[in-house]
This record gives C-alpha cells, structure tokens and sequence, in this order.
C-alpha cells in the first residue's frame, strides 16, 4: 500500500489540533508509519513517550500523566 502525505491531511490536523489544546508542555505527531499518534513531554527528568491510535486516547493518558505527584 503506498502512502502520500494527502491521504493523512486530516491526521496531522487533528494533531496540531491536540498540541494547540494541550499546550507546550507536550510535544504531539502523528506517525504515518507506525499509524498512532504520539506525545514527548518537554522537560521531564527522563524520556516519557505515550501513543495511542486516536486523540482521544492519547488526550486521556496525558491528563492521567500530569495527575502524577
């Protein structure tokens, strides 16, 4: 299955999207490779990835995620 960048417009959109809600303390993608979305929180002490395969699902683990003491 080939893949261009057109076919995904509203993936990317709904990632910029989900950046603009949350602010900057992650940094949000979509990745057409591995078909999820992606958030990388700034600043943290260590590496913390999360992915989900929609916004929805990724929005929640970053609020279960910044509920951490």
């Amino acid at each position: 299955m080939g893949w261009e960048r057109k076919d995904d417009i509203a993936f990317y959109a709904d990632a910029a999207l989900l950046q603009h809600r949350i602010g900057p303390r992650w940094l949000v993608f979509w990745g057409p490779g591995s078909r999820r979305f992606w958030a990388f929180r700034r600043g943290a002490p260590h590496p913390l990835i999360l992915s989900a395969p929609d916004t929805d699902g990724l929005y929640q683990q970053i609020q279960q995620t910044d509920l951490r003491p």
